[in-house]
């Protein structure tokens, strides 16, 4: 049995993105162990889910990941968070295989927020 530690806590940039900010502490205080091995199934949503977002949204993804790039791992600005490529129109590639387990449940999350504020949107309608 191994045991996991924490991430840091988020430093000064919660300020500026307190969405990450929100989301990280959310998927901290959810998961005892928030660095274990996410499904194929949850990934698989995830590629499902972000590949269907309108602009906005897509912009909010890739925002999570290169905060958590910058953040969490601390890589420079200059690098390429996890190899994401642009695309044309307003998506972004990425692999889930390269993405870190929690950043992973902090996707997770994010969708789960925006799959919630979509069934909002839907009932008001």
């Amino acid at each position: 049995m191994s045991s996991s530690v924490a991430p840091p806590p988020v430093g000064p940039l919660r300020a500026s993105f307190p969405l990450f900010h929100m989301i990280h502490n959310a998927v901290l205080t959810s998961f005892p162990s928030p660095e274990d091995p996410v499904s194929t199934t949850d990934k698989n949503k995830i590629c499902r889910i972000v590949k269907d977002m309108d602009e906005h949204h897509m912009e909010l993804v890739f925002a999570i990941i290169r905060c958590y790039h910058l953040q969490i791992d601390h890589h420079s600005i200059f690098e390429n968070p996890y190899q994401m490529k642009k695309m044309k129109q307003h998506h972004y590639r990425f692999d889930t295989e390269l993405l870190p387990p929690f950043l992973l449940r902090i996707l997770l999350h994010f969708i789960h927020l925006y799959e919630q504020q979509s069934i909002d949107s839907d009932l008001k309608t």
